[in-house]
């Protein structure tokens, strides 16, 4: 997976800023090289998996993070390395899965990007989780005659929703963390669409003020100021400040 270049860090920003965070990270890899239509269909774990090579072949392999304490609000810092959530890669896009759950069978395939636009309007985390087991549910039987997905219990919901995380680990990035504060202890979910579109924006953020900087100070064009390197880049700003 390429890096993403200056010149693509201010596109996908321009165009990101009005998108829902779902086609946000198509976005990205798009700008990465990558089909959209493709990438569509990818499950959301081997999606999650480029965003992350992305974010490696950009930014480094090093990640740090801030996140509010539930129980007191603390803003608390953690560290950790693109290679600390790898997982084995995912190969079941597009292919059918099997379950059998006490007197149940279904078969079913794995979430993916367009899956999780149906399910944005959802009540609540449980509620979602549902729905986009039902959206991904192919068929389902009891004692080998077929039913409706109104009729799965919610045992069998739970089952599939297992059987998801296991098919496709790299879905669902989670730390264990502990409140320096107040000794709270959680399991933090690890949003990499969330996470690299934030680190987008901010580094477009800083390009647009250095862009405007030497564009005063030499007269240069936005595009011939995106082809100097960044160290280059960073030497000219020194002297246009001095």
């Amino acid at each position: 997976m390429r890096a993403l270049s200056s010149a693509d860090i201010l596109t996908i920003w321009e165009g990101g800023s009005a998108q829902h965070p779902i086609d946000r990270a198509l976005t990205v890899l798009t700008a990465a090289g990558k089909r959209r239509s493709d990438l569509a269909r990818l499950p959301i774990g081997e999606r999650d998996r480029q965003l992350w090579d992305v974010r490696e072949a950009t930014f480094g392999s090093n990640v740090e993070a801030l996140i509010p304490c539930p129980a007191c609000g603390e803003r608390m810092e953690f560290q950790f390395s693109v290679s600390d959530i790898a997982v084995p890669r995912c190969d079941g896009s597009g292919a059918e899965h099997e379950l059998h759950e006490g007197d149940w069978f279904v078969r079913f395939r794995l979430p993916e990007s367009r899956d999780l636009v149906v399910i944005v309007t959802a009540n609540g985390p449980s509620r979602a989780e549902a729905e986009l087991a039902a959206q991904c549910l192919v068929i389902a039987e009891r004692n080998g005659s077929e039913t409706s997905t109104a009729e799965v219990p919610r045992d069998v919901w739970e089952a599939i929703q297992r059987k998801m995380s296991e098919l496709d680990p790299q879905a669902e990035v989670n730390f264990a963390l502990s409140c320096p504060a107040c000794r709270h202890e959680w399991r933090a979910l690890f949003d990499i669409a969330d996470f690299l579109w934030t680190e987008i924006a901010a580094f477009a953020r800083r390009l647009l003020r250095e862009v405007d900087l030497l564009a005063r100070a030499y007269g240069w064009s936005e595009k011939e100021i995106l082809a100097l390197s960044p160290a280059r880049r960073q030497s000219y700003l020194k002297l246009a400040s001095t």
